[in-house]
This record gives C-alpha cells, structure tokens and sequence, in this order.
C-alpha cells in the first residue's frame, strides 16, 4: 500500500525525459535491489516537484513524497555499487553532519549565514512509510531489501549525508523496525566514510 502523502509522478518524470530527448532509465532485476540510500537535499526544494532528478523519491519537511523513478530503475542517486543495488532517498532541508552543531555543516560560499536545520516531524514519518513501501514493493516482486546506506558510505565528499538527526531518526530507525543493516561496523565502498560512532 501506497503512503498516504504519496505523489505519482513517475508518468510526469519519464515524459520530461523524453521531451529532453534524455535516453530511458535503464531497469534493472529486482533481485539486484538489496538496499535503500538515505540523502539530504543540502538545500530546500520546497513542494514544486523535481521531475529531472535522478533519485527514486524526494521527501519534503511538509511531509509531502514525490515518486519520481520506479525501484526496478537506475538512477544515479549515488555512487556505482550504490546506483546499482539501491532505492534513493533525498530528504529535503540543509543538516549539519552532527547535531545542530555549524563545524560539522557544510554551506555554499553564497550562503555564508545559513544554520543547519533539523528535521520535521512529518518529514521523518513520511520518510520512514517510503522505506516501508519501499521494502514490501521489492519483496513482492521477487526482491529482498537488506540494507540501509548513508550516501556517505560511498563518497568521500558527502560526509554529513544525510547527517546525524536524520540518520538517528531514519536510518537507525529502518534497522531496528525492518531489520535492515547498515553493513556493519566500518562498511563503506569506494572512496567512502563509515557511518561515525556519534550517528550510532
């Protein structure tokens, strides 16, 4: 079952593609769907949809989820191994790497005053139905969903994504809920970070 807050627009994101003459999504087997990416916009999108986005959904603070790419997609939400196996997941709104706290913040150099925001309520609730959707969807289709990944954990340049609030919140909610693992202690790929001790 669908989420309640739940937008359809996929139909409307493939057809922006084809208008830009952009080539398909390539599909992938659901059985290569294994986990779930967590992301933070690092800006604010607000609730106008972004249909050239390449993530599967983009959570907004009103709580609002934009459908953008089916699971069984490639989308590149991250990185290869990541692009490959994972459903991503941009939650919107700018957050410090830990806490609130601004030396663990990154901002534009155009924003030189931003503060790092935390977390709604009703983005965090919509998120955590997303996931839910997210896992009965690939098991129906033949797929298991085992992982829970920070976009950190692939790149080396997004260290605060998606950031401590929202992990606490999201991620370690997802593995003691749905019984889905980060990869243990110290797992990452390529050139990325671990999720740190303080995100635990």
């Amino acid at each position: 079952r669908m989420p309640g807050k739940l937008v359809d627009l996929r139909e409307e994101a493939a057809a922006v593609r084809r208008a830009a003459r952009l080539p398909p999504r390539r599909e992938r087997r659901w059985t290569d769907i294994t986990g779930i990416t967590l992301h933070q916009t690092a800006t604010v999108l607000g609730e106008r949809p972004r249909l050239k986005l390449g993530i599967h959904y983009v959570v907004t603070r009103e709580g609002t989820i934009h459908y953008l790419n089916n699971h069984n997609l490639r989308v590149p939400q991250a990185q290869h191994m990541f692009n490959k196996h994972d459903v991503g997941i941009e939650m919107d709104g700018y957050y410090s790497g830990v806490g609130v706290d601004p030396k663990f913040f990154w901002k534009p150099k155009s924003r030189p005053n931003r503060k790092p925001m935390t977390p709604t309520a009703e983005l965090i609730q919509s998120t955590r139905e997303t996931i839910r959707f997210i896992v009965e969807d690939v098991e129906r289709n033949g797929g298991k969903v085992e992982f829970i990944h920070a976009h950190r954990q692939t790149s080396k340049s997004r260290t605060s994504d998606p950031g401590q609030l929202l992990w606490q919140e999201v991620g370690m909610w997802a593995q003691k809920e749905l019984g889905l693992s980060d990869g243990g202690i110290g797992y990452s790929v390529l050139t990325g970070n671990p999720i740190p001790e303080a995100w635990d």
